[in-house]
């Protein structure tokens, strides 16, 4: 019954390779029109999705109306300058039909033209009054996520460095955050409450969300087969961060908790994200640690072309990751040459559902006939 499966999840497999092709043209009579305007409401949830895929936090102003050109200036304008992603700008503008727009709204024009995120209708005119149109609003996007790339990492503007003191483990206590001053630093405490001792905290990061200060911890439980006394006991956590990485006081933190309980056998979810065929490369696994992802790249070398490869799943054991592959050979009666060819499939983990590192993959391929 297994090998059947496995059987159906590589056929799955080549046969998806052409969906999209397929996907494209039928999307095609789903889109709007590009010339249509777009609503206030759209230009929100848009905009709010591109800023949250970089970690900045925003707020919109909610209205169903069409949205003109001149208020996704003031819009984007204020939200890119506040945020210190772009400067204000005093160069001269070439339009000509901006006289009555106001002094903050060609300050942000000025900065977006500069950036070149927002462009004029023509050479020497603007044209505020006129609504955003889908096509527009895709264009600017797209150039506002090139400049959020371009200045950095989406993690490292809002991250907070910090000093970790230690655990420490008591009988009494309080769960909750303290926060105290320290001349020219911020002493942080978080306490946590279990039922046994045992228990493990690990913070991650911490990053500024809005006024307030993320924590990202970790809760890593006892053993599964440990026996342990059922007795409250109080973990405390002490961190260190130098005031100038924090806004003015008062400092407030909250807690993104998550558990690491990493069993033998546990399957990891994972995404894959594409196979590439080569006639060059290397047979083997190569592991990527990067942000909050894990890249795993598994290469395997053939005699001809033809073959198919596809990822039944990922089981956590006795402290290896390991790959479990399927791997199809060509049709038999095919006529191939005899050439060694290369298939790589690149797949994508969160780090939130695998355990700490070490992260040692290892893969077991699981043939299938056709």
């Amino acid at each position: 019954m297994k090998r059947f499966i496995s059987l159906v999840l590589v056929i799955v497999l080549i046969l998806a390779m052409a969906i999209p092709v397929l996907a494209d043209k039928n999307d095609k009579t789903k889109e709007p029109n590009p010339n249509k305007p777009i609503s206030r409401e759209e230009f929100n949830s848009s905009l709010s999705s591109l800023l949250e895929e970089y970690g900045y936090s925003w707020k919109p102003v909610k209205g169903k109306v069409n949205i003109t050109r001149e208020e996704m200036v003031m819009i984007i304008g204020k939200l890119l300058i506040d945020e210190k992603i772009i400067e204000v700008s005093s160069e001269e503008l070439p339009f000509k039909d901006i006289k009555n727009m106001d002094k903050k709204t060609k300050e942000q024009l000025n900065a977006l033209y500069k950036e070149k995120i927002i462009a004029g209708k023509t050479k020497h005119s603007f044209n505020p009054k006129s609504k955003v149109t889908y096509r527009e609003l895709k264009t600017i996007l797209e150039r506002i996520g090139k400049v959020l790339e371009w200045k950095g990492d989406k993690w490292d503007k809002y991250t907070i460095p910090f000093k970790q003191r230690g655990i420490v483990s008591s009988r009494q206590g309080k769960e909750g955050i303290v926060v105290r001053e320290d001349k020219d630093k911020v002493i942080v405490s978080i306490t946590k409450e279990f039922g046994t001792p045992g228990y493990d905290m690990e913070i991650n990061r911490i990053r500024r969300v809005g006024n307030r200060y993320e924590i990202d911890l970790s809760i890593i439980p006892p053993d599964k087969n440990a026996i342990l006394a059922q007795v409250v006991t109080y973990l405390t956590a002490n961190i260190e961060i130098d005031k100038k990485y924090l806004e003015e006081s008062p400092y407030r933190f909250y807690l993104k908790e998550s558990i690491k309980d990493l069993e033998n056998g546990k399957e990891i979810p994972f995404k894959q994200l594409k196979i590439e065929e080569t006639y060059s490369g290397k047979k083997g696994i190569v592991v990527k640690e990067e942000k909050d992802k894990i890249l795993v790249s598994i290469t395997g070398e053939f005699s001809t072309p033809g073959y198919a490869m596809a990822i039944e799943k990922i089981v956590y054991e006795d402290g290896k990751y390991k790959v479990h592959v399927i791997v199809a050979p060509p049709y038999k009666g095919t006529i191939l040459p005899q050439v060694i060819t290369y298939r790589t499939i690149h797949i994508e983990i969160d780090k939130d559902d695998i355990g700490k590192p070490p992260y040692n993959f290892v893969w077991e391929v699981l043939p299938a006939e056709l």
